[in-house]
């Protein structure tokens, strides 16, 4: 064998075993990942090299090994994972993208206020307290003491006499418009509009705040000090939250979080803040400087507004 054939045979199988190797670490060592995130068209950096996902889930060919992975989507923060690739298998991860909290200037809420009632002129109305669309109106008649509605077709519903209130009583209605909660004084009643039924409840404390849970199954409430309180509205039990919040500067969002604002004395900073009631945590939303927050609302759609007092105009919260 001439040495000519003997260089074109090392350099053939030199080429060949090249080849092997190429393909071994590029085509056969290599993994899926997959992304499950609640995002689209976002991109990943892996390894300081950029790749679109324009569906979800997203899958993407990498080697086998370790890898670094940072999620890119404006106005989202970045999150960043390793993960470790085995050769022909297939790994899931979930990533949620959490969208950058903005306070942005709006028109003012809107909200269905339903018009004025105009009661009959039989009844004397005590406390009258309209729901959150407008349609009914519940009030306490000092005629009778019955606690009635009169809705907007002019029909009245006697639903349940409670002696000895005075108009210091407060009426609260469930988002679901099926119950209403009474509070005078340290009494409390919940009162099953379509039953037609009350319980009544001696709490150990005045609240000077309550608020229905947006499953209607429990209120909020807090006393002088703004010391929180889990009203169960089935079992008639109360738990204090040991934590404090103004529930007067609070509101429902429609994820079920309750928001709301937190200001110096002097108003130069302002941060607004959501509970987390299974840690019994409370979370920092935004912090903005020299921006004075006088009042949070929510409309019908339950998205967040505050109104800054300095520029006397309502801002949207996107979080």
């Amino acid at each position: 064998m001439t040495t000519r054939i003997k260089n074109v045979l090392v350099f053939s199988i030199s080429l060949l075993l090249a080849t092997g190797v190429y393909g071994w670490f590029y085509t056969f060592n290599k993994g899926t990942l997959v992304v499950n995130s609640n995002q689209d068209n976002y991109f990943i950096q892996i390894d300081n090299r950029s790749t679109e996902c324009l569906e979800n889930p997203c899958s993407i060919k990498l080697k086998a090994g370790p890898h670094s992975i940072i999620t890119n989507k404006s106005g989202f923060y970045p999150q960043e994972v390793s993960v470790s690739i085995s050769k022909g298998k297939t790994e899931p991860i979930e990533l949620e993208l959490k969208k950058i909290p903005t306070l942005t200037a709006s028109e003012d809420p809107t909200f269905n206020s339903g018009g004025i009632f105009e009661t009959p002129n039989e009844v004397s109305p005590v406390s009258p307290t309209a729901n959150k669309d407008g349609s009914m109106l519940a009030f306490i008649d000092s005629n009778d003491e019955k606690v009635k509605i009169f809705n907007k077709e002019g029909k009245l519903k006697v639903i349940t006499i409670i002696r000895n209130l005075s108009s210091a009583a407060k009426i609260h209605w469930s988002s679901d418009n099926n119950h209403l909660f009474i509070q005078h004084n340290k009494d409390g009643f919940i009162i099953n509009i379509d039953e037609a039924s009350r319980k009544k409840v001696t709490l150990d404390f005045e609240p000077n705040k309550i608020i229905w849970s947006n499953e209607n199954s429990y209120l909020l409430m807090s006393n002088n000090e703004n010391g929180l309180f889990k009203f169960d509205a089935i079992d008639q039990t109360i738990t204090p939250l040991e934590t404090t919040i103004n529930l007067s500067n609070a509101v429902w969002s429609h994820t079920g979080d309750l928001i709301y604002f937190e200001s110096d004395n002097e108003f130069i900073q302002t941060s607004v803040k959501k509970y987390n009631f299974e840690l019994n945590q409370k979370e920092s939303i935004i912090t903005e400087y020299n921006f004075p927050i006088s009042q949070i609302t929510s409309d019908d759609s339950q998205r967040i507004y505050l109104y800054n007092s300095d520029s006397n105009r309502w801002y949207h919260l996107d979080y």
